[in-house]
């Protein structure tokens, strides 16, 4: 009874013109408004890695291959170089080989991003090896590296650099002429 019940229900309402005056339902007969086509998105910089084999490459565990070819395995090696630095936490060799391509090959480029290693206290082995390589870069980058380094948390690291250095212009920020 039910089942008969049911089916009494749901047929009434399928006929073909159960009384109705409306219209049938409209068709769509124009095709559809093309969707506007936009460029991929790019990934902001923070969410940028640097290539896998560069950072292969810089984790060797005896040797590293030379800055050069390192470097041949990006588009943008001083950008990708700093990335290792920033990013990279282990092995720990291999954000210091970056660090050292950066000082060695790019240092007038990466100029901001080698003073902030002098100032910033959590990075005292950057102020290290940037202080390191005072006498084979640059009078001015050098005397750039060593002011911003004496007047930060690495003074202790830096000085015995800076008094040491082949630049008198260096040697003169702890050793002024009388």
């Amino acid at each position: 009874m039910i089942r008969s019940w049911a089916v009494l229900a749901l047929s009434a309402g399928c006929g073909k013109n159960n009384g109705s005056t409306s219209d049938p339902i409209p068709v769509a007969t124009e095709a559809p408004a093309p969707v506007e086509s936009r460029p991929p998105i790019t990934p902001p910089a923070s969410e940028r890695t640097p290539p896998p084999e560069m950072i292969r490459m810089l984790s060797a565990r005896d040797s590293a291959p030379p800055c050069d070819v390192i470097e041949a395995t990006s588009t943008d090696p001083v950008a990708d170089l700093i990335l290792v630095v920033e990013t990279v936490p282990l092995p720990p060799y291999a954000p210091m080989r970056a660090a050292g391509c950066l000082v060695d090959r790019h240092a007038t480029e990466a100029a901001d991003t080698i003073e902030s290693w002098m100032t910033r206290p959590e990075v005292p082995a950057l102020a290290r090896l940037v202080a390191q390589g005072f006498d084979t870069m640059p009078a001015g980058l050098a005397l750039r590296f060593a002011a911003a380094g004496l007047a930060g948390p690495h003074r202790s690291v830096v000085e015995p650099f800076v008094r040491s250095s082949t630049h008198p212009e260096v040697r003169a920020l702890v050793d002024p002429a009388p």
